[in-house]
């Protein structure tokens, strides 16, 4: 299999980057189709989803601890977009980002 620690570690520190599945192939020498294939096996879900839902984590902790901007987190977050970032925040956690601020909680998946 390959070297899928190298990757993760990659994903972690660099999670703000545009990732493409290719890149994160080519990360770990394999075609994209292996990638998915494999990580599936290793992690339960697919490379992207993996990467959102890091992205979503971060985004969740810096609504908790700060005042700033739901559009200036999901941007620093990686997402492309904040319309993107709420469907994406909304899969894994069940709640509006906004809510997170006016409940002070949300529920993980």
């Amino acid at each position: 299999p390959p070297k899928f620690s190298d990757l993760l570690i990659a994903l972690h520190a660099q999670y703000t980057s545009h990732w493409t599945l290719r890149q994160m192939a080519d990360r770990v020498y394999v075609s994209p189709s292996c990638l998915i294939t494999w990580f599936k096996r290793y992690t339960g879900t697919t490379p992207i989803d993996y990467l959102n839902r890091y992205r979503a984590h971060r985004a969740d902790t810096l609504l908790r601890t700060t005042d700033r901007p739901i559009t200036d987190i999901a941007l620093e977050t990686g997402f492309d977009s904040p319309s993107y970032f709420i469907r994406v925040f909304r899969k894994y956690y069940h709640i509006a980002p906004r809510q997170v601020r006016h409940d002070g909680k949300s529920k993980k998946s």
